[in-house]
């Protein structure tokens, strides 16, 4: 089901013009963009899943109109949404982590876009695939 949910990302974010890929230290976030990351012919950087901010620092680096997408987990997306101004929905409360998806959803996916100097609002969309 996994390689499945793989083939499914890559086909959707195919064209996507995805100039960058992040996944965690795990093998099934790697795996996750594994199908895509040879579509595009782009090297997944790895970081850990535990050192949220320098997966933000390493966003606020990238050029502007960057196209970029993280693999994450269902207690570390939440809070990288966030923290790039984004709001989510339906996510259930964990006593440990707060806010985060149900671990038992693997196909949300979610759009935040991050305007530049001139005010807009952040917005966050999500997709399923």
């Amino acid at each position: 089901a996994g390689l499945k949910r793989a083939a499914n990302l890559a086909t959707l974010l195919g064209n996507a013009d995805v100039t960058h890929i992040f996944a965690s230290e795990f093998k099934r976030t790697q795996g996750t963009v594994s199908f895509l990351a040879k579509a595009v012919k782009k090297e997944v950087k790895v970081i850990s899943a535990g050192k949220a901010m320098e997966q933000l620092d390493a966003l606020k680096a990238l050029p502007a109109g960057s196209v970029v997408v993280i693999c994450g987990h269902s207690n570390t997306v939440p809070g990288l949404v966030s923290k790039l101004g984004g709001k989510m929905k339906n996510l259930v409360d964990h006593p440990k982590y707060g806010p985060m998806l149900d671990s038992k959803e693997f196909n949300r996916l979610f759009m935040v876009t991050v305007p530049g100097v001139d005010g807009a609002q952040v917005k966050a969309v999500e997709l399923r695939y």
